[in-house]
């Protein structure tokens, strides 16, 4: 059988230096080619040492419940190092969010038609979270 999802590969398993992949199922299901399942999300991560740590990322739909986004990055490059493990987190935290944000909106413009504020995915906790932080710092304080 295949690999649990999610999960990481090399772009390409001949040339490990091209960079790495993740891969995941998630949302509603959708029917394609007779077909129901959830959608099938990659995030391309391909060595691009001149990008810095994140180029120009792109988003698409290459097929009906299939996105791809790409994100350059120098740290997909073998032997690149520097950053630290703390700074690798709070990476990661940032790029996982504007990933699930980016793609849950292209989810709700091409599945539902939504737009603006209506496309964000789940905005009402987005829409509830300066309070809750707010609350919680409150809270610590006390």
């Amino acid at each position: 059988g295949s690999a649990p999802y999610p999960r990481w590969a090399f772009i390409s398993p001949e040339s490990k230096s091209e960079g790495v992949k993740l891969s995941f199922r998630n949302g509603d299901d959708c029917a394609f080619q007779g077909q129901k399942k959830p959608p099938l999300t990659e995030v391309f991560f391909p060595c691009n040492k001149d990008a810095g740590a994140i180029g120009t990322v792109s988003a698409q739909e290459v097929q009906t419940c299939h996105y791809v986004v790409t994100v350059p990055t120098k740290y997909a490059c073998e032997g690149e190092a520097g950053m630290s493990s703390g700074s690798v987190f709070i990476f990661m935290v940032f790029l996982f969010t504007a990933i699930y944000l980016g793609v849950g909106v292209a989810y709700n413009r091409y599945r539902f038609g939504l737009t603006g504020w209506e496309a964000l995915p789940n905005r009402e906790f987005w829409a509830e979270l300066p309070g809750l932080v707010k609350d919680g710092i409150a809270f610590s304080r006390q």
